[in-house]
């Protein structure tokens, strides 16, 4: 009745009829019983997951579907798509990665978290309202800790780029616990008395912070490089912390584009 040359989801098909009806179970191996046990397990986890989404909400998903297919080649199966409209089809992902050049997918990165300790050494840096000491300080901490473990300790050749720094408070944080260049992009500066780089004394702005006001589309790729440069900095590591995805679409054009820049100048 279920013999193993059907397909895996007939077979899971055939479990779920047999657990139902309760028939033996016999036809199906320990190790089998355990795996569609798992897959059930899924399905209904899915299931829940997505049982809130709108009839609306659904039909655009199933559109970003049969598109995404259309635009890397693969047939649209609308019968396939109304199954697994809730996962994207892993081939179509791969070539949309190389289309784009996606060298690192987020997945193959290795995690790395900062001490809790670090909580209360940044929150005595700056003088902040307590919800926003609360909101950022976690996420400062894991993103210092990230470019620590970047850069395995060394900061002698490294600059953080800071993208849509705002009051440089990060570019603060790394100038002063890191002791590295730092360079804050956004395209207002805000009013002084919220500029995090006064908290440096007027030697070590000029020794380790930069701050540049314009848009990130439009940065002088030569004027950066000479500045980065002339300090001796050989490595880059870019922050953008609170983007839109418009701005992400142009921080990583941005970064793209000044590596090649550099890579061409003979640096980087």
């Amino acid at each position: 009745m279920y013999g193993p040359q059907m397909s895996l989801a007939a077979r899971l098909e055939s479990y779920k009829i047999a657990v139902e009806n309760g028939d033996n179970l016999d036809d199906f191996s320990h190790s089998e019983i355990k795996r569609m046990r798992k897959a059930l397990r899924k399905e209904a986890d899915r299931s829940n997951k997505y049982k809130n989404i709108s009839g609306p909400q659904r039909k655009n998903l199933l559109k970003v579907q049969e598109r995404l297919r259309e635009v890397v080649g693969l047939p649209v199966d609308k019968a396939e798509i109304e199954e697994n409209w809730d996962q994207f089809p892993e081939e179509a992902c791969q070539t949309i990665l190389e289309k784009l050049d996606v060298q690192y997918r987020h997945n193959t990165l290795q995690d790395s978290h900062g001490p809790e300790s670090g909580f209360e050494q940044l929150n005595s840096v700056l003088t902040r309202a307590t919800k926003y000491q609360e909101k950022f300080i976690p996420q400062e901490v894991s993103l210092l800790h990230k470019v620590w473990w970047i850069c395995k300790g060394d900061f002698s050749d490294v600059a953080v780029l800071d993208i849509g720094g705002g009051n440089a408070c990060m570019c603060l944080f790394a100038s002063m616990i890191l002791d590295c260049y730092s360079v804050c992009i956004d395209y207002v500066c805000p009013p002084e008395e919220l500029c995090g780089e006064l908290y440096l004394s007027e030697e070590d702005r000029e020794r380790l912070f930069k701050r540049i006001t314009c848009d990130v589309r439009d940065v002088d790729f030569e004027s950066l490089f000479e500045v980065l440069h002339a300090r001796g900095k050989k490595r880059i590591v870019i922050l953008a912390k609170h983007l839109c995805g418009c701005g992400t679409d142009l921080a990583l054009t941005f970064a793209k584009e000044f590596q090649q820049y550099c890579s061409r100048k003979g640096f980087f």
